[in-house]
């Protein structure tokens, strides 16, 4: 993909005669992660916890996920609404942050010990939160 986008660019100067030098610097490579175990306990996990239907999307900006991608079969990233994010007056709502919290104790439950324990309710994953 990134050799694609180099080698467009050349063949696009060149074409135009452009005395030109370019020097590429990739700082981690684009990942795209297909729909499997880990994103659809995390669904399943959100739409328990918050009776949401979650969007899986790419649109939520740059991902630290491109750094681990490489040894990660799968990488998603959840986490709060990010209305406010880089703002001035950043914040997070506590009810976002105790969804969360929900909703990645019932995913890692659920791709970790499937069958194995009786998944704790969510009175008892808040005792392990608080």
């Amino acid at each position: 993909m990134v050799e694609t986008l180099k080698t467009r660019v050349h063949e696009i100067l060149d074409r135009h005669g452009l005395d030109y030098e370019l020097a590429w610097e990739l700082s981690g490579k684009p990942f795209l992660t297909p729909k499997a175990e880990l994103a659809n306990a995390m669904s399943n996990a959100i739409t328990q916890v918050t009776t949401l239907e979650p969007l899986l999307s790419t649109s939520g900006g740059t991902s630290d996920g491109r750094f681990i991608a490489d040894i990660c079969p799968q990488v998603i990233e959840f986490g709060p609404l990010n209305a406010t994010i880089h703002k001035l007056n950043e914040y997070v709502a506590v009810d976002d942050i105790e969804h969360n919290c929900h909703a990645f104790i019932s995913s890692s439950w659920k791709i970790y010990w499937p069958t194995k324990m009786k998944q704790p309710t969510q009175i008892q994953a808040a005792s392990w939160i608080n």
